[in-house]
């Protein structure tokens, strides 16, 4: 899930929107090349990050990293001048280009003597909006960090990434009472907070169904929001 994110952020970096909720527009673009015996798994193929609608897949080849990010600077290049940015997020070597409307980012670190990866393609273009107010109930003052909405053969996802300066205990109060109020019932609280002071809790109403963890931070606490609709 970190690396995911990580490739999310990366791949929308400048590019942030806010997708309605419940609508995940298709990634109609060209399928990126791939150097020869990589083998490739479907992570996401039709979600929205920050609004930007993206498609994601996971790689592996035999490959070390330093070859596979040659194959693409040798390929990411437009009038003999290189059309691509190429940093570092960690232990993660990323090269990303942008051909017309699309936009792709391939994230590489090592995996025993091969290559492990994330490759995803985006339509910065299509964002709408900046992060702002989240689209499901929060305390006031709650500030979108991350908003993703994510298509799984007709299941809806929309995930949220929150941040405010309300207590751990606060949120987990807020949530208890809001959404039962609301009409959710409630499957799985844990009170006290785990041992690192978070709290996980779950509800569902009809054919949906809301996770939410929140963790302590220095500024309050961090809120991860998963509702699913299937």
């Amino acid at each position: 899930m970190r690396s995911l994110l990580l490739l999310m952020g990366i791949g929308c970096l400048g590019f942030s929107g806010l997708a309605a909720a419940g609508q995940v527009p298709e990634v109609n673009c060209a399928r990126p090349p791939f150097p020869t015996g990589t083998k490739l798994t479907v992570v996401a193929q039709q979600v929205a990050m920050n609004g930007t609608p993206m498609s994601i897949l996971a790689m592996a080849n035999r490959l070390p990293p330093a070859a596979v990010l040659d194959f693409y600077r040798h390929r990411w290049v437009v009038n003999g001048h290189p059309a691509y940015v190429q940093y570092r997020v960690g232990p993660w070597r990323v090269v990303a280009h942008r051909g017309g409307s699309c936009f792709y980012t391939v994230q590489v670190q090592a995996q025993g003597s091969g290559t492990e990866g994330l490759v995803g393609v985006s339509l910065p273009g299509e964002a709408q909006g900046m992060p702002g107010q989240p689209s499901f109930p929060a305390p006031s003052g709650t500030k979108v960090i991350n908003d993703m909405t994510s298509n799984d053969g007709g299941k809806i996802g929309h995930t949220w990434y929150l941040g405010n300066r309300e207590t751990v205990q606060q949120n987990a109060d807020f949530y208890l009472r809001t959404l039962v109020h609301q009409g959710w019932s409630r499957q799985i609280a844990n009170h006290p907070p785990m041992s690192h002071g978070a709290v996980a809790m779950m509800f569902q109403k009809g054919a949906q169904t809301v996770s939410i963890v929140v963790e302590p931070a220095i500024f309050g606490s961090t809120l991860l929001i998963t509702k699913v609709r299937r």
